[in-house]
């Protein structure tokens, strides 16, 4: 099974609750399964939570659209804008 974040071979370390196998990047030291059952691990969640705030949606109608929950909503929003370069000359004069 290979990582998610760096590409390198996973090995078996243990299993879920639910009984899917939970696999271990010896490179990155990162944990991860095959496939999720929910929704918020979508590698396009982040895009889709940016594009409705984009267009004024409210963080109880994101969650419900996304099929996610609002406080995995608000938590990805605080996540993406502390990684907004907030230093003067950034473009925001």
């Amino acid at each position: 099974m290979k990582c998610t974040k760096c590409n390198a071979t996973g090995v078996k370390n243990g299993k879920q609750a639910n009984g899917k196998q939970r696999y271990f990047c010896k490179l990155c030291r990162s944990s991860f399964q095959r496939r999720y059952s929910s929704f918020a691990y979508d590698k396009k969640t982040n895009a889709k939570i940016h594009a409705l705030l984009k267009e004024s949606v409210g963080i109880r109608a994101i969650g419900r659209l996304l099929k996610i929950s609002k406080t995995t909503v608000i938590n990805r929003i605080k996540r993406m804008a502390s990684k907004i370069d907030k230093s003067p000359g950034a473009g925001y004069d």
